[in-house]
């Protein structure tokens, strides 16, 4: 029919999706399951586990749809310390008009599965002492609100023993503490 009119619609479409991984942990951390968001600018499809690139670690539980995606991201040592990086390399996932993504941004976090040590130096476990006693201890690491603390009846805090290297300080028995007993250092 001449009066009617036709048409049909087709869709240009160049332009690459761009991608975003991050996650809501930050480092460091000795999480050995660390949860990643993949964001892209527009729906894609194809995305496998094995397009990311992974330095230090693996990825697994690939999952999502659309624009959003998850996964998880696992240290190759959980008892090393090491930087975890994800990256998804160009043209691993496609949208409608088959254009291939655009190199992410390169994701990194500092993995640390190594516990810190702390030496004590003075008194030496099972030393005797009297009413005061100097405590001398070194640490492996910066520990983040560490407290260095005394059980005798009731805690006594030892402040400045945050950072790394070597401390001490001067402890006396609680007021009115008398007799034998074992006083614990907890940190």
């Amino acid at each position: 029919n001449l009066n009617e009119e036709s048409y049909f619609e087709i869709y240009y479409d160049v332009v690459k999706p761009d991608v975003n991984i991050s996650s809501v942990v930050t480092g460091p951390t000795n999480n050995t399951s660390i949860p990643i968001d993949i964001v892209f600018t527009e729906d894609v499809t194809g995305l496998e586990l094995s397009d990311f690139t992974v330095n230090n670690g693996f990825v697994d539980n690939l999952s999502g749809s659309g624009d959003t995606y998850t996964m998880d991201l696992h240290p190759n040592n959980v008892n090393e310390t090491a930087t975890l990086t994800v990256t998804l390399p160009v043209n691993k996932a496609f949208d409608l008009a088959d254009n291939g993504n655009n190199v992410s941004n390169m994701f990194s976090i500092a993995y640390d599965g190594v516990p810190p040590t702390i030496t004590f130096t003075n008194p030496e476990d099972g030393d005797y002492v009297k009413s005061s006693v100097l405590l001398q201890f070194t640490k492996s690491e910066t520990l983040f609100n560490a407290e260095i603390q005394w059980n005798a009846g009731g805690w006594m805090s030892f402040p400045a023993a945050n950072g790394s290297g070597s401390f001490s300080g001067a402890f006396s028995s609680l007021p009115g503490y008398t007799g034998e007993g074992v006083f614990t250092i907890y940190v």
